[in-house]
């Protein structure tokens, strides 16, 4: 068993509050964890090896502290995070891509299925499912990245 706890400098990458983690792997082998209490996305490789932090955008910063409450990785290793307020898409090197627009109070929880259907769970206990991408588009993105980029997997 790996334990993953601190970094390259023996700083903590996780905060020790009393809000819960949440973790993904990434397809790329990333771990994933959103930490609300940090108010970030700590993202470290297979090894341990801190990444980056997302800690949101201005405009979600401007309004509410970032809190990620939830957290999901896609096929296109592209990491999905709910905040309370929005559901941010950042790519597997923590660019902020865009918000998704959705209507749905207080997103919390994400689960994505094999197709990347997107099902978000709201403070109310409603689910919805979001098409947030087009398969056949992905598909031939997927397709021209492999040729050209391949993943090391």
């Amino acid at each position: 068993m790996q334990i993953i706890q601190y970094d390259h400098q023996g700083e903590s990458l996780y905060t020790s509050g009393m809000l819960s983690k949440y973790i993904e792997e990434n397809r790329n082998g990333d771990i994933c964890l959103a930490d609300c209490d940090a108010g970030a996305v700590v993202v470290t490789d297979k090894a341990g090896k801190l990444r980056f932090r997302y800690v949101g955008t201005i405009s979600s910063q401007k309004s509410d502290q970032f809190c990620p409450v939830g957290i999901a990785t896609d096929s296109m290793a592209q990491i999905l995070v709910s905040d309370s307020l929005k559901v941010h898409i950042v790519d597997n090197n923590g660019q902020f891509l865009r918000f998704l627009d959705i209507v749905c109070s207080n997103p919390m929880r994400l689960a994505l299925d094999e197709g990347d259907n997107l099902f978000i769970a709201d403070t109310h206990g409603n689910v919805k499912m979001v098409v947030y991408m087009r398969r056949d588009i992905i598909a031939d993105i997927w397709r021209m990245a492999q040729t050209y980029l391949p993943f090391q997997t």
